[in-house]
């Protein structure tokens, strides 16, 4: 696959190599190892599926690519602990794009919902590990406009800043 070492200089960019610290050098035959295992899809010129485990980095992959960058429907699997988060749903240029659920495991929080660039952006609905629910438009990851309910089951609905009621 000649788009191997384009694909990674891309996959660089997105930050995931410089906020894990590792050895660029390592991480980069690992990329270009999990690459080669790719499968065409029938009747596509450019969408490959396959598996990408990329150990030094804590990235699992199993889904579908483009041009060796992650897009199309898939499931990642991210951290090197024993609970890494988990995004099952579409990718586009290598980030989370359109619908897909993330289960943030340590922090006990799960996201359902629309993303957009690797954000939580359209409607959407996150649930706490204690219970509480918000539940509504999302910009740029941040509730802006929709329902908050409580552990308790106090329900507020109306303008929303910093996860916090702000009118309604």
């Amino acid at each position: 696959m000649e788009a191997s070492a384009e694909a990674y200089e891309q996959y660089k960019k997105k930050k995931a190599l410089k906020a894990a610290k590792v050895d660029e050098s390592v991480a980069a035959e690992e990329y270009k190892k999990a690459l080669q295992g790719l499968k065409p899809v029938a009747g596509s010129k450019d969408r490959m599926v396959g598996v990408m485990h990329l150990k030094e980095i804590g990235q699992y992959y199993e889904g579908e690519f483009i041009d060796g960058d992650l897009d199309g429907h898939g499931t990642m699997k991210l951290g090197k602990g024993k609970n890494p988060n988990v995004y099952v749903g579409n990718f586009k240029e290598g980030r989370p794009h359109g619908e897909g659920r993330m289960e943030y495991i340590e922090k006990g929080v799960v996201y359902v919902g629309n993303w957009e660039h690797g954000e939580r952006h359209g409607y959407g609905h996150l649930t706490t590990k204690k219970g509480s629910v918000y539940a509504g438009t999302y910009e740029h990851n941040n509730l802006v406009e929709g329902r908050i309910i409580t552990p308790k089951g106090l329900i507020f609905e109306g303008t929303v800043e910093n996860f916090m009621p702000v009118k309604g």
